[in-house]
């Protein structure tokens, strides 16, 4: 998983690019246009804004959403 406002984070773009030499799902929050890390990752998310502060809240809430929906897929009790 790899959290970058910009998605240019040059040391994500190397972990991802590693993750996927290895074969492993990668995600990706980012804003502003999704930046490299949008075509590196299975799944990006990306918040369409320059705010810095609205793509950090908005990333805040879907990781919780996600780490949410991954339980729920686990057959886990009272999680929601």
């Amino acid at each position: 998983m790899a959290i970058s406002t910009s998605g240019k984070s040059p040391n994500l773009v190397q972990a991802l690019e590693a993750a996927r030499e290895l074969n492993l799902l990668t995600i990706a929050f980012t804003g502003k246009d999704g930046g490299r890390l949008a075509d590196l990752a299975d799944y990006c998310f990306v918040v369409p804004s320059f705010s810095i502060h609205r793509i950090q809240e908005t990333h805040v809430t879907l990781y919780h959403i996600v780490w949410d929906l991954v339980h729920v897929a686990l057959g886990e009790d009272d999680v929601i």
